[in-house]
């Protein structure tokens, strides 16, 4: 359940992100949605799943046992929907023929890129938690 200040709390944790490196294991897409994720619903998501990787190879390494990252978030939140993505849902993007995570914001959705948040279009969705 959504804390009653979550839309706060999930501005708070993308802009702590600005400048930020992506980093595997450290700063990448995964851990971004997990912390924006806990900030609004006062889960550890993020916790549990930095002790699940440290770097590329390791985290390589974990999305393919589990299926790709689609099926590493379910082990989390549950069933993936197919549907249209409301804002604070966590949203599985492609960008770049690469699949990610992020956040959707409303009309649009943030993801970590190299330097900190990115805004992707709502139209690269292709799966909501």
């Amino acid at each position: 359940m959504k804390r009653a200040d979550w839309l706060d709390k999930m501005w708070e944790t993308i802009e702590a992100h600005e400048g930020r490196a992506f980093s595997w294991g450290v700063d990448d897409c995964c851990l971004f949605a997990a912390r924006v994720h806990d900030a609004m619903h006062d889960t550890q998501h993020a916790e549990a799943l930095a002790a699940r990787y440290h770097d590329e190879a390791s985290a390589l390494e974990y999305i393919e046992a589990q299926g790709g990252i689609g099926p590493a978030v379910c082990e989390y939140l549950g069933e993936m929907r197919r549907t249209r993505p409301m804002r604070g849902d966590v949203v599985l993007v492609e960008n770049e023929g690469r699949e990610m995570l992020g956040i959707c914001t409303g009309r649009a959705v943030a993801a970590l890129g190299q330097n900190g948040p990115v805004t992707l279009p709502k139209a690269s969705v292709m799966g909501v938690w």
